[in-house]
């Protein structure tokens, strides 16, 4: 297993390019300076006082970035200039966060790692608008490929990888929306959610990595097979953490996934599996528009009982080997830092 050192290490050194890209490309237009600066507000650069307007340089901590780092590390990985993929790491990163931003409208999640989230700071108006430009700005920050000599033909290829992951992204998270709803969930059902929602960006962030460094069509395929699954084994450890883990460390509250009515792997797993007096507890907990402690407390219980915490730990697992099957058949020569932050992403505590 890949020490949590090394990983950060690794993130640590590659951030900061991908940052600066990602400041430049939200700074190109400042006519609209409040519409950037809370882009910048929800990126964690600025802090800002609703009561004054004021915004104020921040020294909270960025997100991993680890989308743009993934393709940063594949396209070094296949032989290719690993600054020429910088652009294209900065769109992945701004598909994430426009899609954070409506998360937390969709979950009324008032907090984002320990700040107020965009819209319980300027209300939900306000914060799908700042959500729409960010997604405007990905295929701003795609056309700066041209900047880095990337033939027309490949930056097409590259923005169809990322209209499809944007899709996906879309698909997957109505059907998770959905979910809510329904009682009935399957396990390949809830697969098939995370293979969109989270899943196909990872993906996409591999396989733009590896199109800007091969025109090997059998290595490109592998290497977003290999994305796609350490990206559902991602979301499946996120499960896992959103519900048990330390709170301090997350900076959501605990249960926070049970609270909001998600059907997450663990969630669906007792549904399906665990005795009926058990599954009558879950769903009356989560049929009630507002749960308590308690009720939190006794869907945790239910987990405990039939061992969902395990269950999501083990096919989480499935999901990582398929993905470093991929790698070791794709035959890379110089791949350790991309199996080292993969491994990290799977068995990470926070």
């Amino acid at each position: 297993m890949a020490r949590a050192s090394d990983a950060k290490a690794i993130l640590g050194r590659l951030r900061p390019p991908v940052e600066e890209e990602l400041r430049t490309v939200i700074g190109l237009r400042p006519e609209v300076s409040s519409l950037y600066r809370l882009m910048q507000y929800h990126m964690r650069w600025l802090d800002y006082d609703k009561d004054t307007g004021e915004f104020t340089v921040s020294t909270a901590s960025g997100g991993k970035r680890f989308r743009p780092i993934m393709c940063l590390l594949t396209t070094s990985a296949l032989g290719g200039d690993m600054d020429t993929a910088i652009p294209a790491g900065a769109s992945l990163e701004l598909i994430h966060n426009f899609s954070l931003i409506f998360d937390d409208i969709q979950d009324n999640d008032e907090l984002r790692r320990f700040r107020p989230s965009i819209w319980a700071v300027i209300g939900k108006p306000r914060a799908l608008n700042i959500g729409a430009g960010m997604h405007s700005l990905v295929n701003v920050a795609s056309l700066r490929l041209r900047d880095k000599g990337v033939p027309a033909d490949t930056i097409l290829d590259i923005m169809d990888v990322l209209s499809q992951s944007i899709i996906e992204l879309f698909e997957g998270q109505e059907m998770d929306l959905s979910f809510e709803e329904r009682d009935d969930v399957a396990v390949e059902e809830y697969i098939t959610m995370v293979g969109k929602k989270t899943a196909a960006l990872v993906e996409a962030s591999c396989a733009t990595g590896a199109i800007l460094a091969t025109n090997d069509k059998g290595k490109v395929d592998l290497l977003a097979t290999f994305g796609r699954s350490i990206g559902i084994a991602f979301q499946i450890q996120d499960d896992v953490l959103g519900i048990w883990k330390d709170p301090k460390k997350m900076g959501t509250p605990l249960g926070s996934d049970i609270r909001n009515h998600k059907k997450s792997l663990p969630i669906i797993y007792a549904l399906n599996n665990a005795s009926k007096k058990d599954r009558k507890l879950v769903l009356v907990a989560y049929h009630k528009e507002q749960m308590s402690d308690e009720d939190v407390k006794a869907v945790m219980d239910v987990l405990e009982r039939c061992s969902a915490r395990e269950y999501a730990e083990s096919v989480a697992e499935e999901y990582a080997k398929k993905g470093m099957a991929a790698l070791d058949t794709a035959g890379l020569s110089d791949d350790a830092e991309l199996r080292t932050i993969a491994r990290f992403l799977i068995h990470r505590e926070f």
